[in-house]
């Protein structure tokens, strides 16, 4: 990412190229902001299902 914000890598070159950014870099926290905010829209806007762990089928 740090390249390709920086100039030296090309990033996407037309619509349908994807971009991953993959990170192992510990930011645990990161991801789970992310998720909340994920699933705060999700419920906002009534999609999904919710499921219930660790309960038999």
């Amino acid at each position: 990412m740090r390249e390709i914000v920086g100039g030296q890598k090309q990033g996407r070159r037309t619509t349908t190229d994807i971009t991953v950014f993959k990170n192992n870099g510990g930011q645990g926290i990161a991801e789970l902001a992310i998720a909340d905010l994920i699933l705060t829209r999700a419920r906002e806007n009534k999609l999904g299902i919710d499921v219930t762990w660790g309960e038999g089928y």
